[in-house]
């Protein structure tokens, strides 16, 4: 599909400085750029690279803009308005209707506008609102709930009672409502207790790809409006997420934390289990969170796994390390007045 310059810069609250009548159907790098592809341009680095650029047009700031040569939309955010451009002009559509393959319960009740796939297996009183896309292959259990404009991309499974909120994406293998982690022992064995809670996700979250999400052992996990998960995370049990924290892959969250809003959380990071993280806090990646943080900012560190009594003298002592460090130092200055 093509699209005018006019139209885009409508998008973003742009200003085109060229022809706006030019029309574009792809997004491509300044280097493989052709007349018919957008580029953007966003660090002065790359200069050289614009002027050898064959763009139909190049979106860019006002702070650059002079580097330009041929149509431009100038614009406040040019990496923001990237996302925004690329949203529309890769937007899927998909058709109203049920695939002729997929299982599903009398009791549920799917929105005219929503679009099944192939294998789906729905259950009993489910609910799918309008304009929702269930993708091949996905399940979900009874009383699941699915807001309007979700998406689930393809076999992803949603288990009993979960809900999901508005404009949400889940994306492959992932599964929502999975049983938390609660076992007791019996002697030399465990007990399985009941996972009775639910899972409720906001509206405009992002799920990335082979997530577990737990319910709840008796109250619900709980992932707020805005919230966005990479691959590879496991959000326990019981854990509350708070609106618009990002979180990277291969996080593990323990059961029972809460974390804040607008927090982010990098890579491979470990959060054991009751504690809570302030708002707008940043966790570093590969970091290890055993404590509650209750201030905002930026909190990094980890310590490789040795005998827990030793660790726990060896960390003692790096809480020391500062007030050691001021004592040498005073202990040096006394020794060279002495001589």
């Amino acid at each position: 599909m093509a699209y005018s310059l006019s139209q885009i810069a409508e998008w973003v609250d742009g200003v085109v400085k060229g022809d706006a009548s030019h029309q574009v159907t792809s997004i491509a790098s300044l280097e493989k750029a052709t007349q018919s592809d957008l580029a953007f341009y966003s660090d002065i680095k790359y200069a050289d690279l614009v002027a050898q650029s064959s763009a139909g047009v190049i979106v860019t700031s006002d702070s650059l803009v002079a580097k330009c040569v041929g149509n431009v939309i100038e614009v406040a955010q040019p990496h923001l308005a990237y996302a925004l451009i690329a949203q529309k002009m890769t937007e899927q559509q998909f058709s109203p209707g049920i695939h002729p393959s997929a299982v599903i319960a009398e009791s549920a009740d799917i929105h005219s506008s929503a679009h099944v796939a192939a294998n789906v297996s729905i259950g009993k009183r489910v609910s799918i609102g309008a304009s929702a896309v269930i993708g091949p292959n996905c399940v979900l259990d009874d009383d699941v709930v699915i807001g309007e404009n979700t998406h689930l991309v393809a076999s992803v499974t949603v288990v009993s009672k979960s809900q999901l909120g508005q404009r949400c994406l889940v994306h492959p293998g992932s599964v929502i409502g999975s049983d938390g982690f609660g076992n007791v022992r019996d002697g030399q064995r465990w007990v399985k207790i009941p996972q009775l809670g639910r899972v409720m996700i906001g509206n405009d979250v992002e799920i990335g790809a082979c997530c577990a999400i737990d319910c709840g052992a008796l109250d619900d996990t709980q992932i707020h409006d805005g919230v966005k998960l990479d691959n590879h995370i496991h959000v326990a049990h019981n854990c509350v997420i708070g609106e618009n924290t990002a979180i990277a892959a291969n996080t593990g969250i323990a059961g029972s934390t809460k974390i804040g809003a607008n927090c982010t959380i990098a890579g491979m990071v470990g959060i054991i289990g009751h504690l809570e993280i302030a708002d707008g806090t940043h966790v570093s990646a590969t970091s290890t969170v055993t404590k509650t943080i209750r201030k905002a900012g930026a909190y990094t560190g980890t310590i490789p796994v040795q005998n827990h009594d030793e660790w726990r003298k060896n960390v003692a002592r790096l809480k020391q390390l500062d007030d050691m460090a001021r004592r040498i130092k005073a202990l040096e200055k006394a020794l060279a007045d002495k001589d």
